[in-house]
């Protein structure tokens, strides 16, 4: 069973803990960029995976107050589009172990489309101990296994980056990936995601 179009925004605000009425600009934002799918009339027609994705990433790395470093400026509801793009291009820039060797791609977005497919598959098993940490002060993203050292993939546009007195982090547990496979559009990415 998918998401309703009607009732999208209000689960993934739930699972994020974040407010409806935020993530309804961000969303229309999306639509506004490209990212999302426009409805006919008042109809929203319902995410794909990828949709669901970009939501995520904007809505985590735009959509609330952020520690940034350098030059980048804090940003706003409406850049949520943006951010999500520099997230979901991030490339692979390391890894530990074997356990995501089947699902890493070249971009962290292409991963976590991998990862949400497997799991609508019905593999992943160790898929209730796996985390998402966006590192929102140094640009890097990490997916790993919480019950292991070894097993991670970093994303990053930048091989060093400097040490920081204090970071901001945002953790995405996996049963949020899991709830992501009742997209009616989860089971139906190319093969060459298996």
């Amino acid at each position: 069973m998918g998401f309703r179009a009607l009732n999208y925004l209000h689960n993934i605000a739930s699972r994020l803990g974040k407010p409806p009425a935020r993530l309804a600009v961000i969303d229309r934002a999306l639509a506004n960029e490209g990212l999302r799918r426009k409805g006919t009339g008042r109809a929203t027609p319902a995410p794909s995976l990828e949709e669901q994705i970009t939501l995520l990433l904007a809505a985590t790395t735009a959509a609330s107050p952020l520690c940034w470093h350098g030059n980048r400026k804090e940003p706003t509801v409406k850049e949520g589009p943006n951010e999500a793009l520099i997230w979901s291009k991030l490339p692979c820039s390391g890894k530990g172990g074997d356990v995501f060797e089947e699902v890493r791609r070249e971009t962290l977005g292409g991963t976590l489309e991998a990862i949400v497919s497997k799991i609508s598959r019905g593999g992943f098993e160790r898929r209730d101990a796996m985390s998402l940490i966006l590192n929102l002060t140094t640009d890097t993203a990490t997916i790993q296994l919480t019950d292991s050292d070894n097993e991670y993939l970093m994303f990053s546009s930048q091989q060093n980056t400097k040490p920081v007195d204090a970071e901001t982090t945002v953790t995405i547990k996996g049963r949020y990936f899991v709830s992501l496979t009742t997209s009616s559009n989860a089971e139906t990415l190319p093969d060459s995601f298996q």
